[in-house]
């Protein structure tokens, strides 16, 4: 799957499936609509690890215009095979939280 193709992605069912199978390898909890559940996300992105067992992630921010939009932000560990000299990746600017950090999750794996 793309950038392109998560981005276009809805908030719903199928988002919640691609974050439940690539994100948690578990069930499907509502991710992309569910505050809560969207928060689960954000704790397994702080701890997700690349395929040699490095930290993934050395940033993690998430920011909103208090004007319905989020936007999540993040940059690879250096010691990650991810390391592209800590340039800092965005989700872009969505309406809801859940539907912006299920697709920064889901983005930051794509590499």
């Amino acid at each position: 799957m793309s950038r392109e193709e998560i981005l276009e992605m809805k908030p719903g069912r199928e988002l919640d499936v691609l974050v439940a199978q690539k994100i948690f390898d578990n069930c499907v909890c509502g991710y992309s609509t569910d505050i809560t559940a969207a928060w689960q996300v954000v704790e397994k992105m702080r701890t997700m690890e690349d395929s040699e067992g490095n930290h993934l992630l050395c940033c993690l921010e998430i920011y909103s215009d208090y004007d319905f939009c989020w936007e999540v932000r993040w940059s690879y560990a250096e010691l990650s095979i991810h390391n592209d000299g800590h340039k800092t990746h965005s989700s872009g600017c969505f309406d809801e939280f859940p539907e912006a950090i299920c697709k920064a999750a889901l983005l930051t794996k794509l590499v």
